[in-house]
């Protein structure tokens, strides 16, 4: 009786008596992963697709900075560590003149958490 390597038993399935079955190893496409969720699901392609879009409105991503503004090096919040009062309160004294700026606000302020912060 010859005895597989272990390369070999890593690749089987089932031990009968003194043989021993070998399974091909098998591959799952997107495709076929897709087709899976759609039967089972009942949802098609274009439920799947997600493109992520910021938490603001998208016409603030074409907004300038005002002239004068320099980039802030915030603390980040974490939503674990610190209180979410004292964080904000930081952030607007960080902005110091522009803290008026409501869309400035809003897109540097999501700069200040970190990703488990928005959960």
């Amino acid at each position: 009786m010859v005895i597989p390597n272990y390369m070999d038993l890593c690749s089987t399935t089932a031990y009968v008596g003194a043989q021993i079955w070998f399974q091909q190893p098998s591959f799952v496409t997107q495709e076929d992963v897709i087709a899976m969720l759609e039967n089972e699901l009942h949802m098609s392609l274009d439920d799947w697709k997600y493109v992520p879009e910021p938490p603001y409105p998208i016409s603030l991503l074409h907004m300038l900075y005002p002239k004068g503004y320099e980039t802030l090096n915030l603390v980040l919040f974490d939503g674990e560590k610190g209180s979410p009062k004292e964080h904000i309160s930081r952030f607007i004294d960080a902005l110091g003149p522009h803290a008026s700026d409501y869309n400035l606000c809003l897109m540097e302020f999501l700069k200040s958490l970190t990703d488990y912060t928005y959960i």
